[in-house]
């Protein structure tokens, strides 16, 4: 998601709501209203009336668009580099087998998204969120006699474990494709890794993958939409997703990786495709009508007001999580949040939500029963194979990631810079020793840092944890990553002048060396969204700041920096965040 957009967007749902019609006049629904208004707790459900199902709208079919010749690209080979053998058996997936003259269907979706690579074992008890996953999903089919839904709304890579980064993804699709899905919808941060690595995850046998509203190049194996059988109901799910991000870390309508084409409707918002798609669906026969979409609520709530055949928008993205449903004109949301530390529910840990829906087959119309959210920390449920593969992942591609390499006298705030920018400079000088002067974000939201370190002993994961990387552009260095760039004195001499711009989250830390010769060359360091907006950080750009387009070459993550800081300062037996003796952490 963009910097500041779920802050914004959340106090807009919390001050308005999604209904757009009072209750008086709203439209009959195929979705009935959920009672009460509270939220619920994180293990409560929903309620709803028990008024009579709405009848289906009959509906015509649309037209699919033509194909058109693409370039190819081929998927990578997941794991090349990762010895040993693949252990985890395959899920069983058993679906509840229909009863003839059978008038109605319950069915309950397993929803989850943005878990961000969260695959590593940093639940209590040393658990993995994917294993605790496998393990509750399976136990959900043989509960419910086999109607349920795992369904993924998408971001799946990117932020979380360390061997994520080291693979490139290719360890968590891995683990991904054992996790028992039925459907899964591609995200904005599915394609950091380059287009190998979304046509792979497209290509995956393990279950459908969305991509409604995507073109790709030839052989791209993304679906634009799905039908499932649960017992006698026909599910039908299409899976839309924004435009990618740019190195302003904002969305901006061009082609994901130059390869990847995301469509929308021509004033640039979803509700018309997102009614084409579920007349398809509808025309296949779809007794209900799902979007497990990645857009976020500001896109997705449009779809509700205006799109008469859609039942229910999972919704991804935002990262917040409500509890619960949320009513629009015609259906509701759920929103899944995310598994990102402080961003997946108030105690910022990872969840997973039901839904429950009552489908009435002779009417095609359908009545929300309830919803639930469960903390994942909360769950007994564990897969044993699937934490071996985790652990397997770790050893191949980050071995030794949670191990001490330095210690903290101090706990580090992510919403505190003054703790933390002395140990980000200090790790910047010892990676670019020639650095005259540099320049970067000192935010407290949607900056380098992202999470709290505690005091004591530091490990390669938890500075991965603490470090923001988001590759923005898709396939490049992250918006936050460090760039050495050539720059001569007198343009120096105008950026270390000029007034840098300020706002509530966000100033500026600015080194400058003490004289600056005209005519003389220096090395500066500057973080790689200000290097693309310096408008970010400056009320007047300065004369003779660096080119992007030139210069956008050598940089590193401040993840990758901390890390190797962090090593060396234990290999010192120094503490990371003070010039005082520590415990002596191995090797540098």
């Amino acid at each position: 998601m963009g910097r500041g957009l779920g802050r914004v967007l959340f106090a807009t749902v919390l001050a308005t709501g999604l209904g757009g019609a009072s209750a008086a006049h709203r439209p009959t629904s195929r979705v009935l209203a959920a009672t009460g208004s509270a939220a619920p707790s994180t293990t409560a459900e929903f309620a709803v009336d028990s008024a009579s199902l709405a009848p289906m709208t009959s509906l015509a079919p649309t037209v699919a668009p033509k194909s058109v010749s693409k370039p190819v690209v081929k998927p990578t080979t997941p794991l090349s580099h990762c010895a040993g053998v693949d252990a985890v058996p395959p899920v069983q997936k058993t679906f509840a087998s229909c009863t003839p003259d059978q008038g109605r269907e319950r069915i309950t979706l397993v929803f989850v998204t943005d878990m961000h690579a969260h695959m590593h074992r940093y639940l209590p008890g040393k658990r993995s969120p994917l294993s605790v996953l496998r393990a509750y999903a399976a136990r959900r089919r043989v509960e419910t006699g086999g109607r349920v839904l795992f369904l993924d709304g998408g971001d799946d890579l990117e932020k979380g474990a360390l061997f994520d980064a080291r693979s490139e993804g290719a360890a968590t699709l891995h683990l991904v494709d054992h996790l028992g899905l039925d459907a899964r919808t591609l995200g904005n941060h599915d394609f950091a890794y380059g287009p190998a690595s979304v046509m792979a995850q497209a290509s995956t046998t393990s279950f459908p993958v969305l991509a409604s509203n995507l073109d790709g190049p030839a052989g791209f194996g993304a679906r634009r939409t799905i039908t499932l059988d649960v017992g006698c109901a026909k599910v039908g799910l299409f899976g839309l997703l924004l435009p990618p991000y740019d190195e302003l870390d904002e969305t901006h309508d061009a082609p994901y990786l130059g390869a990847f084409t995301a469509h929308h409707d021509a004033d640039g918002r979803y509700p018309k495709l997102a009614e084409a798609l579920a007349k398809e669906l509808r025309a296949q026969g779809a007794d209900v009508v799902i979007g497990l979409n990645h857009l976020g609520m500001a896109r997705d709530r449009p779809i509700l007001e205006e799109a008469p055949t859609v039942d229910l928008v999972l919704s991804g993205h935002d990262h917040f999580h409500f509890g619960g449903p949320l009513r629009g004109r015609y259906g509701f949301l759920v929103d899944g949040g995310s598994f990102l530390p402080g961003q997946g529910d108030a105690n910022g840990e990872a969840h997973v939500d039901e839904v429950t829906l009552d489908v009435d087959l002779g009417r095609h119309a359908v009545r929300l029963v309830g919803t639930k959210s469960l903390r994942l920390a909360d769950l007994p449920d564990l897969d044993t194979d699937l934490e071996a593969e985790v652990e397997r992942m770790q050893a191949c591609f980050a071995p030794g990631a949670d191990a001490p390499i330095a210690d903290l006298a101090f706990p580090l705030r992510a919403s505190a810079p003054a703790v933390w920018v002395p140990i980000v400079e200090a790790a910047l000088r010892r990676r670019f020793p020639r650095a005259d002067a540099w320049l970067f974000e000192r935010a407290s939201y949607g900056g380098i840092a992202k999470a709290d370190l505690s005091e004591g002993p530091v490990s390669a994961q938890a500075l991965a944890d603490f470090a923001y990387v988001e590759k923005q552009k898709p396939g490049g260095p992250g918006f936050t990553a460090l760039v050495p760039v050539t720059i001569d004195g007198a343009a120096l001499r105008a950026l270390c002048a000029a007034p840098t711009y300020t706002s509530w989250d966000l100033r500026v830390q600015r080194h400058c060396p003490d004289e600056i010769v005209d005519g003389q060359t220096y090395q500066l360091v500057v973080q790689r969204r200000t290097l693309y907006a310096p408008k970010r950080a400056f009320s007047t750009v300065p004369a003779g700041f660096p080119d992007a387009a030139r210069v956008d070459v050598g940089a590193v993550e401040v993840r990758d920096l901390l890390i190797d800081h962090a090593r060396a300062r234990g290999a010192a037996c120094l503490l990371l965040d003070r010039d005082l003796p520590g415990p002596c952490r191995g090797s540098s």
